[in-house]
């Protein structure tokens, strides 16, 4: 019975997700002007184009700041792997201690989408771009440590370029 009524909450979960993710449609101009107002339109593009369920597409601005977030905080992930990986096998002291403010550094980036997560339900776009400008701050302090020069440049030049557009994003939302 207790399988039965789990089947049933999934199910209606996924309904109403549905139903929202449908209601939310539009074309796939949101992504296209936000990303042309980066710095690396072609970055911020593909990074959109990683979405796996593929809302960025036919994204309004709405939708799209927490598709941003998604990307960005799956992209983030990947780095604060990464930089556990090189602190655990890091044998000197001075680079372990760079590496130790890099988690610093992506723990506030991760923390910070979570409250922009927040922000979006609540629409408070000036919060929402405020800690985006904070992720973008954050990102860069990672890169100022290696002297812009990191091994995850890779991973904070995407997250960079999502702060940015999440920055758009709000504007856009604000006006």
């Amino acid at each position: 019975m207790a399988n039965f009524f789990s089947l049933y909450n999934c199910c209606s979960l996924i309904f109403h997700l549905q139903l929202l993710f449908l209601s939310l449609r539009t074309n796939g101009a949101a992504v296209d002007d936000i990303c042309n107002k980066t710095k690396d339109p072609p970055l911020c593009l593909k990074g959109f184009a990683t979405d796996v369920d593929g809302r960025s597409a036919t994204a309004d601005m709405k939708t799209l700041a927490t598709v941003a977030i998604d990307v960005a905080l799956a992209e983030a992930g990947k780095v604060s792997l990464d930089i556990e990986d090189h602190l655990v096998e890091e044998k000197d002291r001075k680079m372990f201690n760079i590496y130790l403010q890099c988690t610093t550094f992506y723990f506030h980036v991760t923390d910070s989408m979570g409250v922009m997560m927040d922000d979006w339900d609540q629409s408070n776009w000036a919060d929402y771009k405020k800690q985006a400008i904070g992720i973008h701050a954050d990102v860069d302090g990672v890169e100022a440590l290696f002297n812009n020069n990191s091994p995850f440049a890779d991973g904070d030049r995407l997250v960079g370029i999502f702060a940015d557009a999440m920055v758009l994003i709000a504007d856009a939302l604000m006006t």
